[in-house]
């Protein structure tokens, strides 16, 4: 059975504006992890997704469930940009907010294969719609601070 194209879960550690390094810090990707419910992950297991994007239940310490890797390269093989993911509300608008870790979210996605030796298959990430907004708390400023403002 193949996954249904839009998948609902609480998302972890979205990069949807500003895109997010590859370890090798060469690439770059919009991506975000999903924590879907039992059935979910195992249609995407049986349909031949990569291990790489799947990660089973307990294999992250932000949730006990398990997790799908979405993600869409920030860049063509020819170094151009390619438009982050749509990001809409429940009524479709889109909207530019700092989406917290445990937001409740759709993601719409597609089948991307590739690779000659090793075929990669993967969750491409398309656009993502908000359903329970966590907002991001305020991050703190770094002020300048005087040598009498130290506090050590």
């Amino acid at each position: 059975m193949n996954p249904p194209n839009i998948v609902e879960g609480q998302v972890y550690y979205p990069h949807l504006v500003v895109p997010n390094l590859d370890y090798n810090k060469t690439k770059s990707w919009y991506e975000l992890f999903l924590a879907v419910s039992d059935d979910v992950f195992d249609m995407f297991k049986q349909a031949g997704f990569s291990d790489s994007f799947l990660i089973p239940a307990g294999g992250k310490t932000f949730t006990p469930d398990p997790v799908i890797k979405f993600a869409t390269w920030a860049h063509n093989a020819d170094g151009s940009q390619i438009n982050p993911p749509l990001v809409v509300d429940k009524n479709k608008n889109p909207v530019t907010v700092s989406i917290g870790n445990g937001s409740t979210i759709a993601v719409q996605w597609a089948r991307k294969e590739y690779g000659k030796m090793q075929k990669i298959v993967r969750p491409q990430l398309q656009a993502v719609q908000i359903l329970e907004l966590i907002e991001r708390g305020e991050s703190a400023t770094a002020a300048p601070v005087s040598v009498e403002a130290l506090a050590f």
